[in-house]
């Protein structure tokens, strides 16, 4: 079994959305590559962070998504 991390995008950064960014981050087996939320300082906030964000999922796949599984 591989020891590479499970890249995950988050699909919403609402209240549960950032609680699920939060306990994925502190995973060492998961690597949060870009959350997708339609609220601008949402999005700000987490661009901050160094996060990559988009404002939809079909932005996500055409910009920076993969469909690898």
């Amino acid at each position: 079994m591989s020891e590479e991390a499970f890249r995950v995008a988050v699909v919403g950064a609402g209240r549960m959305g950032r609680v699920h960014i939060a306990a994925l981050e502190r995973s060492q087996k998961v690597d949060v590559e870009a959350v997708v939320e339609p609220v601008g300082s949402t999005r700000s906030d987490l661009a901050r962070r160094g996060l990559r964000v988009f404002t939809t999922v079909a932005e996500l796949l055409r910009e920076g998504g993969s469909t690898e599984c």
